[in-house]
């Protein structure tokens, strides 16, 4: 006799939740504009901005990933007044939540929801030949919707961007000092000499993989080598 399934959760629930959610986060979205502009007093300081400070040292248009680093890089300064300009506010609760991302993503709350030109020779099942290009709203930009993945990128493209630009400070040899700076680093590469302790943004490696070892485990077989994806 076969037995039967039971599931400690309804999957009609867990229908119903995932169609619900982008309601929910359009719902919470609006209720953050609504305690930004009214009752925290937005406007009250925008209006007051004039009175209270004619110039600034500093002006910095966007308060993305980098813009905001940059901010709170400026202020441990207490001598310089900064003014940081962003077209949000308070980013989502939804993104603070990794396993939520996909419904963050192309939602007008969190995701400017931008796309590529068209392509020549890829995205040939899109339309138009264009790719998504999801781009973070609320202060924090696109690190509100990056399923809190820690990145720095391409040393390559670093030392591309030195030989563009003829400023040798962009090679990679050069900012993986700020880098390490940066990082509070605690995961599998402690030791490696690639990471930072200290600092002001917490790196760890994700506490909860099941499965996981078996996929490494499997790609040791294959011949891989199970590295550091932020080492040179």
């Amino acid at each position: 006799m076969a037995s039967t399934v039971r599931y400690p959760i309804p999957p009609s629930f867990i229908d119903f939740a995932f169609k619900l959610t982008p309601i929910v986060i359009a719902v919470i979205g609006s209720l953050f504009r609504l305690n930004d502009y009214v009752f925290s007093g937005s406007l009250l300081r925008a209006a007051n901005l004039k009175s209270c400070c004619d110039t600034f040292d500093f002006i910095i248009v966007g308060g993305g990933s980098a813009g905001s680093a940059i901010a709170a890089r400026l202020s441990e300064d207490q001598s310089i007044k900064i003014l940081l300009l962003d077209a949000d506010g308070d980013p989502n609760p939804f993104t603070y939540l990794p396993a939520g991302v996909i419904q963050t993503l192309k939602h007008p709350e969190t995701d400017w929801d931008y796309k590529t030109v068209p392509q020549n020779g890829s995205a040939l099942g899109l339309v138009n030949q264009q790719v998504n290009f999801p781009r973070g709203r609320g202060l924090g930009g696109s690190s509100n919707i990056n399923v809190m993945i820690y990145n720095r990128g391409n040393p390559r493209d670093f030392d591309r961007w030195a030989q563009v630009t003829g400023d040798a400070r962009w090679n990679y040899e050069n900012v993986e000092k700020y880098f390490h700076k940066i990082e509070d680093y605690n995961g599998y590469w402690s030791r490696s000499g690639y990471h930072g302790k200290g600092g002001p943004l917490s790196i760890e490696s994700v506490n909860y993989a099941p499965g996981l070892n078996y996929v490494l485990d499997a790609a040791k077989e294959m011949g891989f080598e199970i590295r550091d994806m932020n080492q040179d």
